[in-house]
């Protein structure tokens, strides 16, 4: 699962709140066993089938975590389609009565669940499983040709998967093939899920007065106005159901007080039955039941609820004794956090004094031990937040870790010391040339950063002046032995003796080689050896 929950989500779900279980594979044959309905419900975004519910007479605690009367049926378990008249959305309903366990499965593959509870509950809980991933489950047990995952009748042979009631069950193996949300039990042309009187015949109306005869309390009478069950030409109020309860001699739709005899004992313009004090005109302002009179708060009507000495019309915080622990001007009943101030800076619904990362409402959403608002990698794990180039972004999520605007994809020296110029490939000078490398003698050295900063100067890298200092620096370094038997690399050996190479040479001084391509016309420098005579001449 790629979601794991929490364990509070496990032992208690969110009340009229979403869901959303996802797999990191797709899955399928998904089971949930569900505890104790108790009333709720559920509306998930994928197709299901109730396997099994507990629907057994009660006989201790096994039918839910309130359980059932003894001798007394668990409950039932149902499924009912529901489309969205605005957006067409289907959502399938796990409904119920009573408090049975039961056991659904989810019909097809998919790599992620969604629903939502139906109603205001709060002790039910989900045990997920599954046969496997969709890969690993492709058996048509019963070869109509549908695979199990999708069969509304996996051992019973229906390719045509057919289900009249609707019911998610298909017509080869529905026992009840009419008692789903499309059947019709009763055969009165109503379908159940539209059927107000299950059972009886809905259109039946003998009085014409569009009520079903089921639901009209006198199918054969009327018109009876209040409704009380007597006809309007023998009710001597027929605009009062109760027909003068009082017995004053006005009907109720006439009697300002139609529920007293005398109306109002006090004179205080309210009706003795609705008034808290009806032989005190003061009466009982607040309405808690004690006059005016007799009250300590009489506009209070919890007097002094919290009982820190002031009534609930003068008290800030009347349900509170402190009124306000964390001086955040929210009272203790109505403040998130209590104790803290500010309560939540991130708004990730947690404390401040309870926050890891109280300016991160992510939370350190990659898991590197940095919160996110310091972390210069927020969505990719790196607890060493190293960054190369110092550009303030971490090399886990840099495009180009070393600063040399190539893309690490395409940098083939990935660590370019910043700030230094880089070729299209991404190296500098000093990465082509290494000073480190194994040079034979100090002018091979010479040589290698005389062409390089060639290439780099015909590229518009760098400038003529660069590269003329390039090439300086890199005679005076100690990058590559000078003088000695290791200057044998060069042919004549003579720039060994000298330290300095046919190549840096005439770059140092002439450039000619640039220029005019004398040596590689002449090939002087490698027949005649007159460059080695030249080397001499720079003792």
């Amino acid at each position: 699962m790629a979601n794991i929950p929490t364990g509070r989500d496990i032992i208690r779900l969110s009340k009229q709140g979403s869901q959303t279980l996802s797999f990191d594979q797709t899955v399928a044959n998904l089971v949930f066993a569900y505890v104790s309905l108790n009333g709720n419900g559920y509306g998930f975004d994928q197709d299901f089938e109730i396997l099994s519910y507990n629907d057994e007479i009660n006989t201790g605690n096994d039918c839910g975590y309130w359980g059932n009367p003894a001798n007394v049926p668990c409950g039932t378990s149902y499924k009912q389609v529901y489309t969205d008249p605005v957006t067409g959305a289907v959502e399938y309903q796990l409904l119920g009565t009573g408090e049975p366990h039961g056991t659904i499965r989810f019909l097809g593959s998919f790599d992620s669940l969604t629903w939502r509870s139906l109603s205001d509950e709060n002790w039910n809980a989900f045990t997920v499983g599954a046969q496997g991933v969709a890969t690993e489950v492709q058996t048509d047990n019963d070869g109509d040709g549908v695979l199990d995952v999708a069969d509304n009748c996996p051992i019973n042979v229906n390719p045509g998967q057919e289900d009249v009631d609707g019911d998610g069950f298909g017509d080869a193996c529905d026992l009840n093939p009419n008692d789903g949300p499309l059947g019709d039990s009763d055969g009165d042309g109503v379908a159940n899920g539209d059927d107000q009187c299950p059972g009886e015949d809905d259109t039946l109306d003998s009085d014409n007065d569009f009520i079903p005869d089921c639901l009209d309390p006198f199918p054969n009478g009327g018109p009876d106005t209040d409704g009380d069950g007597i006809n309007d030409d023998e009710d001597s109020c027929p605009n009062d159901p109760l027909n003068d309860i009082d017995n004053d001699g006005f009907c109720a739709d006439a009697d300002a007080c139609p529920l007293d005899n005398p109306n109002d004992s006090d004179g205080d313009g309210i009706c003795d039955s609705e008034d808290a004090c009806p032989l005190d005109a003061s009466g009982d302002s607040d309405g808690d039941g004690l006059c005016d009179s007799e009250d300590f708060c009489p506009d209070d009507p919890d007097n002094d609820l919290d009982g820190d000495g002031i009534c609930g019309d003068f008290d800030a915080c009347p349900f509170d004794n402190p009124d306000d622990s964390d001086g955040d001007g929210v009272c203790d009943s109505d403040d998130y956090c209590p104790l803290d101030n500010p309560d939540d800076s991130d708004g990730d619904g947690l404390c401040e004094s309870e926050d890891a990362c109280p300016a991160d409402p992510e939370n350190d959403i990659d898991g590197d031990g940095v919160c996110g608002n310091v972390d210069n990698c927020p969505l990719d794990a790196n607890d060493a937040q190293l960054d190369f180039d110092g550009d303030g972004i971490g090399d886990a999520c840099d495009d180009d870790a070393d600063g040399d605007s190539v893309l690490n994809d395409l940098d083939n020296c990935p660590q370019t010391a910043f700030g230094a110029v880089a070729d299209a490939n991404g190296c500098s000078i000093a990465q082509l040339c290494p000073c480190d490398a194994d040079w034979g003698n100090n002018g091979m050295y010479v040589s290698c950063v005389a062409h390089t900063s060639k290439d780099f100067y015909k590229a518009g890298l760098i400038g003529k002046k660069d590269r003329s200092l390039l090439r300086k620096s890199a005679k005076k370094s100690s990058c590559g032995p000078k003088g000695g038997k290791s200057g044998k690399s060069d042919k004549s050996g003579k720039s060994g003796k000298s330290g300095k190479s046919d190549e840096s040479d005439k770059s140092d001084k002439s450039d000619k080689s640039d220029k005019s391509g004398k040596s590689d016309k002449s090939g002087k420098s490698d027949k005649s050896g007159k460059s080695s005579k030249k080397g001499k001449r720079g003792k």
